[in-house]
């Protein structure tokens, strides 16, 4: 998603991403498109859990 890569496979990493850069506007922006997926809610909810983790780790690095 914050790439534009639409590919939906494994693939795709977040490796090389300013994530220190992420505020509550765009985590917001990620879940709304989360939530328009065509994914099944454990599909979703991985998703949700996996940004969860990313947030939390900066949280602690801060």
């Amino acid at each position: 998603m914050l790439t534009g890569d639409r590919r939906d496979d494994a693939t795709v990493t977040g490796q090389g991403q300013p994530w220190h850069h992420l505020h509550q506007e765009h985590t917001a922006w990620i879940r709304e498109q989360i939530d328009q997926m065509d994914w099944s809610p454990a599909y979703r909810n991985k998703h949700l859990a996996a940004l969860r983790g990313v947030l939390s780790s900066l949280s602690r690095a801060s």
